[in-house]
């Protein structure tokens, strides 16, 4: 059918890749001890104040920050995918 999408998967490991890339360079940032420069830059920027102290990097910590945030973007990604579908379906 026009519009549909062929495999809810392949957006489920895409936006899942995604999140769980974005969470291994936030990973790799606090590692290497830049994370609170960011956090002190970025929130200023969007006008919150608040004090936010960055913990020190843990590997394992960081290993489940990555698989979840890759699970969460696939769960994400996946539905995004089949509402799409429901609702091309749907429409005519």
């Amino acid at each position: 059918m026009k519009g549909e999408l062929k495999s809810t998967k392949h957006i489920g490991l895409t936006l899942g890749i995604v999140s769980g890339l974005f969470h291994a360079i936030w990973a790799l940032l606090v590692g290497l001890g830049v994370g609170q420069t960011l956090i002190d830059v970025i929130l200023p920027l969007h006008f919150i104040d608040v004090i936010v102290g960055i913990g020190n990097f843990n590997i394992l910590g960081a290993l489940w920050l990555i698989v979840l945030a890759f699970v969460g973007g696939f769960i994400v990604g996946w539905l995004i995918g089949e509402v799409w579908n429901f609702v091309v379906k749907r429409v005519k």
